[in-house]
């Protein structure tokens, strides 16, 4: 039989004696590598200076010294790029005597400067290769090897007058270096070759010793790792065993104050076999107190469930309290980024030495923040849509393969930025089409998808649909391996404010809202929301919705070459274009520079009225004139007089032509409120430039109001 002191330890010394071997591994492959990086990253940033000084010296140092002093005069220091590419490299060297540093060419002026075998044959690499400037590798120099960095120097036609025919060079570098080296030259020919080479010996030799540091670690952190198992083994062993005996000691000495029931462990160890020996002697005893035990228990259960339900009810209250609190926190936080971003880009932007690009970028970032923000209020209005018992869903056939396509389509780019593989995969056939609300199940299927990309860092993300025609329910499973989750961080997805801990807020932001909603959505469309998750091995969220009768729906898979419906591409090459007068109601001047912006670019021509009465004056005296608006955009929310007042008094005053509400209100009623004033169709703020031109189009010519359908981006 085997010792209980055999079943703690040998499992946690194979346990450790791997993950060690597998450490001591890791670390000589990262340390190796990163070093081999930095090494390379130096070598090129030394013949990257190197290059650029050279350069600047040729370029704005040498014509400088050639006005000043004469064509016949020669100063190496100011006027040789070569003599400084050298000085700068024995100035190197003294600092880091073990690297290679040299500029070297083909028969030289200064000996100095004679490239050896290895140099020559990289000399005649780059003339082989006119297209190449630069070499990295390693390679061996003068017998030792090097991770090593090569930058060939062409003839341009300016070098020729010191490097081609000695007659045309400078007296003064005829007389300090002859006429034998470094003349005849041609163009486009390497000069000379910079070199720069770090020793392997060095980086195998710091890759060695961070090895050895980590097998100092682990060998402290084996010896901890064992002494605390065998602390553990004291502590839960030798303490059960010190507990019992005087458990069991005290019962034979004085049973009236005992606790009378047997010990259950389970098991065939050594602790078991002593529990059942002293169960024994327990069993003989329990007769005669069983009436007097039951009594106590009973009074005992009682009060501990009084406790644990004060205990629950004061925990559940502090907890309500951290959640909001933590989620008004992250709310600032959430809110104020993309402000943040919005307008500091904006004062960027009116910075006039901003260049175009800089225009670009700016408005790609304020756009992308203010959608961003435009989503985190659309969250909380939801919420509060739920709490308040608002939140309606419709019941329409949708296209199945249509909604999953176009959840993949807008989530692939941040499964891509994560090189994660997003796919669509179905177990067994699904029904095309099913009775359902497809906006709304497309959010819950975006806040689902979106969720597993935030958590995942690797691998793949999958929707996986499958159907169960006998209860008429449909099933999204979205499966991911993330950073997964234990039991008591799951207890917290589903309620408002708040996320699996606050940890997950700060690495990954977000409200806390999101799953929240997600439920109570798939609870309104007939379903419900699960999960199931295990730390580091990911999770898998699965969404069932109500399908609706399926007699008669085709079924499909995901992977079924069929043609799905699809809607018509938003370019704005396949916008309408607006052949009227529009009368744009608007007491904001930056949306009714926006708005007016998009109509007239439409083909619109756009009056504009700052308040309701405004609005009603205008409007009547065009009717008056014979040159009726074929659309009023009406604001609801104005000075001096509203939208819906306006509305109101245009409408007793007999007028009919289309009016369209724009309002920065979401809440369920308002759609109602413009209706019943006497508009005909509705446009919720933020407007689209698409939803704007395609609505005011759809209601000139004017069109009846059923035709005229409610549009919220």
């Amino acid at each position: 039989m085997r010792s209980i002191t055999g079943k703690f330890l040998l499992p946690m010394g194979v346990m450790v004696t791997l993950f060690s071997g597998f450490v001591l591994y890791r670390a000589w492959t990262m340390s190796r590598g990163h070093l081999e990086e930095l090494a390379r990253q130096q070598a090129n940033m030394a013949l990257e200076f190197n290059l650029a000084v050279r350069d600047y010296v040729g370029r704005e140092i040498r014509p400088v010294m050639e006005k000043l002093a004469g064509p016949d005069t020669f100063i190496p220091e100011t006027m040789s790029t070569s003599f400084v590419g050298r000085r700068i490299f024995e100035a190197v060297r003294e600092k880091f005597p073990d690297y290679f540093l040299k500029y070297s060419a083909e028969n030289p002026r200064n000996p100095a400067n004679q490239a050896g075998p290895t140099e020559l044959a990289m000399i005649e690499y780059f003339n082989d290769h006119p297209e190449v400037d630069r070499w990295q590798g390693e390679i061996e120099l003068e017998g030792r090897p090097y991770l090593a960095h090569f930058g060939a120097r062409r003839f341009e036609a300016k070098c020729l007058r010191c490097h081609g025919d000695p007659a045309n060079a400078p007296a003064d570098l005829i007389r300090r270096y002859g006429t034998t080296g470094g003349f005849n030259r041609v163009a486009g020919r390497v000069a000379a070759l910079d070199t720069v080479g770090i020793p392997l010996q060095a980086i195998q030799a710091h890759a060695a010793a961070e090895v050895r540091s980590s097998l100092l670690v682990l060998g402290i952190g084996a010896g901890l790792c064992f002494g605390a198992v065998a602390l553990t083994f004291r502590r839960i062993v030798a303490r059960r065993l010190a507990m019992m005996s005087a458990h069991f000691e005290r019962m034979a000495e004085s049973p009236q104050s005992s606790v009378l029931r047997p010990l259950n462990l389970g098991g065939r160890d050594e602790i078991s076999r002593l529990a059942a020996s002293f169960n024994k002697l327990t069993d003989r005893l329990r007769e005669s107190y069983e009436s007097l035990e039951g009594e106590v228990e009973e009074r005992t259960r009682e009060l501990a469930g009084a406790t644990r339900e004060l205990r629950s009810a004061k925990e559940a209250a502090e907890a309500a309290t951290r959640a909001k609190g933590a989620f008004l926190a992250n709310m600032s936080h959430e809110i104020r980024s993309p402000m943040s971003a919005i307008l500091g880009y904006t004062e960027l932007m009116l910075d006039p030495q901003s260049t175009e690009s800089d225009r670009v970028n700016g408005l790609q970032t304020i756009q992308r923040n203010g959608w961003h923000l435009l989503q985190l209020i659309n969250d909380i209005l939801d919420v509060s849509k739920i709490e308040a018992g608002k939140l309606d869903v419709e019941r329409v056939a949708c296209y199945t393969r249509r909604v999953l396509f176009d959840v993949v389509e807008l989530l692939k780019g941040k499964a891509e930025e994560k090189s994660l593989d997003l796919r669509i995969e179905s177990d067994g056939v699904i029904p095309d089409t099913i009775t359902s609300d497809p906006t709304r199940l497309k959010q819950v299927l975006i806040n689902l998808v979106g969720n597993a990309i935030k958590f995942a860092n690797q691998g793949t993300v999958r929707i996986v649909a499958s159907c169960d025609r006998a209860h008429e329910m449909i099933r999204f499973a979205v499966i991911d391996s993330g950073i997964g989750m234990t039991p008591e961080q799951m207890t917290k997805l589903f309620q408002p404010f708040a996320q699996a801990d606050t940890s997950t807020t700060r690495l990954f932001g977000g409200t806390g809202l999101g799953l929240a909603i997600t439920k109570r959505i798939a609870e309104l469309l007939g379903g419900d929301v699960t999960v199931s998750s295990e730390p580091g091995k990911g999770s898998t969220f699965t969404l069932t919705v109500a399908t609706g009768p399926l007699v008669g729906v085709q079924m499909v898979s995901t992977s079924d070459p069929r043609p799905i419906a699809s809607e018509a591409p938003t370019a704005a090459s396949s916008l309408p274009r607006i052949d009227g007068r529009v009368l744009l109601v608007e007491d904001g001047p930056d949306n009714q520079r926006l708005l007016g912006t998009f109509l007239r670019k439409a083909g619109a021509e756009v009056m504009l009225a700052e308040n309701g009465q405004e609005a009603v004056d205008q409007a009547l005296a065009a009717l008056a004139e014979g040159r009726p608006f074929g659309v009023i955009l009406m604001d609801m929310q104005m000075p001096v007089m509203d939208g819906l007042t306006a509305t109101r008094l245009l409408r007793q005053r007999g007028y009919t032509g289309p009016i369209v509400a724009l309002t920065a209100h979401a809440m369920k009623g308002e759609l109602e409120k413009c209706l019943a004033a006497g508009c005909n169709c509705y446009l919720s703020k933020p407007i689209t430039r698409d939803g704007l031109i395609r609505e005011v189009a759809a209601c000139m010519p004017r069109v009846p109001q059923e035709a005229c359908g409610a549009a919220a981006p």
